[in-house]
């Protein structure tokens, strides 16, 4: 049971599958064009890290001092109360501009 195959048909298959390779080997490039290769990615991280690490131990001194120096922040009750009474001013503005619109869409024909 060989199955006979004629010269034309070879012919269109291995042209077929040329087509196929050419289209995968496009493929491929375009891949290649925006793919990093693993080791450099792996060099390029670990310098970003060592660099990292230096900057914190250089650091470390000036950030735990001024954490150190740093005075809490204290607030008034005026403060706060100051800003209470703006808010329920300003939200009565608005309900009153509200209001007052309302009556005019009222009164339109």
């Amino acid at each position: 049971m060989s199955e006979d195959y004629t010269q034309a048909e070879m012919v269109r298959t291995l042209t077929r599958i040329e087509e196929g390779q050419t289209k995968l080997e496009h493929k491929i490039d375009a891949l290649s064009a925006t793919y990093v290769q693993k080791d450099a990615y792996e060099i390029r991280t670990s310098a970003i890290e060592r660099d990292i690490k230096a900057i914190k131990q250089t650091h470390t001194d000036d950030i735990t001092t001024i954490r150190a120096e740093q005075a809490p922040v204290k607030i008034s009750p005026w403060t706060i109360a100051g800003v209470v009474i703006s808010a329920l001013v300003g939200v009565g503005s608005l309900i009153t501009v509200a209001v007052m619109v309302m009556k005019l869409v009222a009164k339109l024909p």
